[in-house]
């Protein structure tokens, strides 16, 4: 009775089962963070992100797309634009939110139908 496994393991069962919970503490943890990300939350998306992008844009513009698997969050950065009134008129008239001077935000729900909109 007991006998099943390999004999070399026998020797080494502390140190194997050591290192067996501790990947299985590390994947604890990284479980957490991922289901943190399904939020719906901004705030939360914007630091525990499943997918992120940053794109230059030719004007100077800044924009950032930060996404989890239920919502999407848009930032535009008009401050390094060539003409910022233009660029911030026109992130406002795409439905963006001002969230600091010459940022702006908007988030969409991926079952939302504007989520396939362009961004600006």
């Amino acid at each position: 009775c007991g006998k099943a496994g390999l004999s070399c393991a026998t020797k080494r069962r502390g140190p194997i089962m050591l290192f067996a919970f501790i990947l299985s503490a590390i994947g604890f943890i990284l479980n957490i963070v991922a289901v943190i990300g399904l939020s719906t939350n901004p705030g939360i998306i914007e630091y525990f992100s499943w997918a992120q992008s940053k794109v230059k844009m030719p004007t100077g513009t800044i924009i950032e797309l930060k996404a989890g698997p239920k919502l999407r969050v848009d930032r535009v950065h008009c401050a390094g634009d060539e003409r910022p009134e233009l660029c911030m008129e026109a992130a406002l008239a795409y439905g963006f939110d001002k969230v600091d001077d010459m940022v702006f935000q908007r988030s969409r729900r991926w079952e939302d139908e504007s989520s396939c909109e362009r961004v600006v």
